[in-house]
């Protein structure tokens, strides 16, 4: 009987989900790095409910997260949770890689290929922590990061003045839902606004109430506690200058890829990028032989469940053509 060629997938979310359910199915033994202590991903965040999947409407995103890892669970792929990837080299075989999972000594594996699904993360602290006057005292219960973080702040939001950083799809989206119940939002945007023409137009008329106040082409220049709100200094294109009293800020500021892993092993460096995420061909291959990169890592344009799911199958099928 053949030995089962061993894939190592890194990160366990939607596509590196996906790729792993392919490769099992193709005839490959699939291995699940992931540093958390679950499956999923970014959904795992996100308690809304998820319009854009085919076929499961009422569900939320964690809800998503849980069914496709309880799919993993039902086979017998191998997960290794709370695991890093310490070094990988390449050999005539395909790759040493050692890993570490949770404090247990380092573990040698050897793989035939290996697939990059680190996925992104929300800008967030990195947003504010070099502007003048910023202490991490500053944030404590006041500013938020995650794209839906302000639902649970509802309830605290009525006659408060609320900031809001970003211009794209998300800081739109956070705006209608706060509007209703904030006293005034600020909507600051570094250059103009991103969204989606539907979403963009809901705001526009809450602009016109006078509900939302837009700060376009503005850059925060100092930012401080003055008694119990935060004062932001904005500078705007034209020279103009004015400083805002808020009593909470929600970062909507877009996302970055989980690239920095790439550093600490000498042949990853070589991987391509573009502005932190991973450069790769339409079966989703990297310039290195033999390492692939799917889902969000390699995607800064349109980030989704159903592009992972499809990425994961792509890397797959590619990986059964070229080591079957």
């Amino acid at each position: 009987m053949s030995v089962q060629p061993t894939i190592a997938i890194l990160g366990g979310g939607v596509a590196g989900m996906s790729c792993a359910l392919w490769l099992k199915n193709l005839g490959f033994k699939p291995i699940i790095l992931e540093k958390n202590t679950c499956l999923g991903g970014q959904l795992t965040t996100l308690s809304t409910i998820n319009l854009w999947v085919l076929g499961f409407s009422q569900h939320t995103s964690q809800q998503l997260a849980d069914i496709y890892s309880q799919h993993i669970q039902s086979t017998d792929i191998s997960v290794y949770y709370s695991c890093q990837l310490l070094e990988i080299q390449q050999n005539r075989l395909g790759f040493q890689m050692v890993i570490q999972k949770n404090t247990l000594s380092p573990e040698t594996l050897s793989i035939k290929a290996l697939i990059i699904a680190t996925g992104a993360r929300p800008l967030g602290y990195e947003v504010i922590e070099n502007i003048e006057g910023f202490t991490p005292e500053l944030i404590s219960n006041r500013v938020f990061f995650s794209p839906t973080d302000h639902l649970k702040q509802l309830p605290h939001l009525s006659a408060k003045t609320i900031a809001i950083l970003g211009g794209g799809d998300n800081a739109h989206y956070t705006a209608k839902d706060i509007a209703a119940t904030a006293d005034k939002i600020h909507l600051i945007m570094r250059s103009s606004a991103t969204a989606q023409t539907l979403i963009r137009d809901d705001i526009s008329t809450l602009i016109q109430q006078n509900k939302i106040i837009e700060h376009a082409h503005a850059t925060i220049t100092r930012i401080y506690p003055v008694q119990n709100k935060i004062a932001l200094k904005l500078t705007q294109s034209g020279g103009l200058n004015q400083t805002l009293f808020v009593d909470k800020i929600f970062i909507r500021c877009g996302f970055t890829a989980n690239t920095e892993f790439l550093k600490n092993s000498e042949l990853l460096t070589h991987v391509a990028t573009d502005k932190h995420y991973i450069l790769t061909d339409k079966v989703k291959r990297t310039n290195i032989p033999g390492i692939y990169a799917i889902g969000d890592v390699t995607n800064s344009d349109d980030p989704s469940v159903v592009n992972a799911l499809a990425e994961g199958a792509l890397a797959a099928r590619d990986v059964s053509q070229h080591l079957n």
